[in-house]
């Protein structure tokens, strides 16, 4: 189970996969780094980046953003649970704010 920043409900596997390859598949050189990690007990907390350049249209906010070269680096922190040695929960929340920034969205500060 997945539940991120601003999502009102939380989506499965199939949807978060889904997401992941429409990101990967958007972003020119996408990368995802993983700076730092801490666990305890059940839970695992990763403060997280994902970069790239914007080379094919992607829904924001629900506006198709066109593609100009917007080079994004967005912070992201996921705690998730593990059970039986597997994720069975992740509640992600990213830095939206910047993140519309760098993708044009809403004006730079």
């Amino acid at each position: 189970e997945y539940l991120g920043s601003g999502n009102a409900r939380p989506f499965g596997l199939e949807r978060a996969e889904a997401l992941i390859r429409e990101w990967r598949d958007a972003f020119d050189g996408y990368r995802y780094t993983v700076h730092q990690l801490v666990a305890e007990g059940d839970t695992v907390v990763a403060l997280t980046s994902f970069s790239g350049v914007l080379t094919a249209p992607l829904t924001v906010d629900g506006a198709l953003v066109q593609p100009q070269g917007q080079r994004i680096d967005v912070p992201e922190v996921l705690a998730c649970r593990v059970v039986d040695g597997k994720i069975a929960h992740v509640r992600y929340v990213l830095d939206g704010r910047v993140f519309r920034q760098q993708m044009g969205v809403l004006p730079a500060p």
